[in-house]
């Protein structure tokens, strides 16, 4: 189910590193589920704003047996735990982005399009990101620059996009 929210303004300055201290607002989303596991809810919430030069955004995650791996290279991510953002500029999704982040804030990047045609070579210029594991889980902070995601057509100049939220 697609729906149309706005992302708010953030209410205090936002420091990317990984520990979620400095956000003041509340959850954007609390609880993502899984269609394969009865729709019932986790316990993950996922905060969002933007201060009209960066997208932030911070997962923070709870999990007592996270799995991540110490290889070097993106697509270990693919064996680890990760959160990941899927963007798409427009709703046919002919071509989407994502960013999938394991909780030691290593990336596993790229663009795709339709069915399963991925370059893993492509990624997001200007995305930080940040990390930090607790006993019951882990936190992902992050951000993007707008400018950007505009200039590269996956922000609309309505400053529109879709998003998706992943665990």
């Amino acid at each position: 189910k697609q729906t149309v929210v706005e992302i708010p303004v953030c209410e205090s300055h936002i420091t990317i590193d990984g520990t979620g201290e400095d956000w003041t607002q509340e959850a954007f989303v609390s609880g993502l589920v899984a269609p394969w596991n009865d729709m019932i809810k986790d316990q993950t919430e996922v905060y969002l704003c933007h201060d009209k030069k960066n997208l932030y955004f911070l997962f923070k995650v709870k999990d007592n047996q996270l799995v991540y791996g110490t290889e070097e290279g993106e697509m270990s991510v693919n064996y680890s735990d990760r959160v990941e953002l899927f963007i798409s500029e427009n709703k046919k999704m002919d071509t989407y982005y994502c960013a999938e982040i394991d909780p030691k804030a290593k990336v596993l990047d790229y663009k795709a399009r339709f069915y399963r045609d991925f370059d893993f070579n492509w990624d997001f210029d200007r995305l930080i990101t940040a990390a930090t594991i607790q006993d019951d889980g882990y936190t992902v902070e992050g951000s993007l620059a707008l400018d950007w995601l505009q200039a590269t057509g996956i922000l609309s100049d309505k400053g529109e996009l879709f998003l998706g939220l992943y665990r």
